[in-house]
């Protein structure tokens, strides 16, 4: 082989392996969306069970949901990812600092423990203190959604 030869040849090599790893990048987000169409088909068939018919706790909830974008079901679930948890911690310094529920009410609302709830609160409070910035977005839009005066 000669040089021309040769370089072609590493060329096609290297576009080859790049194609290949495109495609199995495809895939992988291709299973990835299609587990969470099959989660969120499962959600609309069976939508989560609210005992609680507390109409200013179910307000507070949907306006965290429309500010950072996550379904009720979500807050309401075990789900410890960061972004839910974000939103239930959010979810509980609304309801105990601007609208005064008690820690056992927001913890059966959702169906967790009242230290859980404080956990939640002094946990939020944190991210306002240090100013995070995702956080202090969400928490400004969901006092402008349920009209809370600074």
């Amino acid at each position: 082989m000669n040089k021309e030869e040769n370089d072609y040849f590493e060329k096609y090599l290297t576009i080859r392996r790049k194609h290949t790893n495109l495609l199995k990048k495809q895939n992988v987000t291709i299973l990835k969306y299609k587990k969470e169409i099959e989660r969120l088909k499962y959600l609309l068939t069976k939508p989560i069970r609210i005992e609680n018919t507390n109409l200013e706790l179910t307000n507070i909830l949907k306006a965290v949901c429309s500010a950072t974008g996550i379904i009720p079901h979500d807050i309401l679930s075990q789900n410890r990812q960061r972004s839910i948890s974000t939103a239930r911690h959010l979810f509980c310094y609304i309801s105990y600092k601007h609208f005064g529920y008690c820690l056992t009410e927001i913890g059966r609302y959702l169906i967790r423990d009242h230290s859980t709830v404080i956990n939640s609160v002094n946990k939020f409070q944190g991210f306002l203190d240090f100013k995070y910035k995702e956080e202090v977005k969400y928490y400004a839009q969901c006092k402008n959604i349920l009209s809370i005066s600074s």
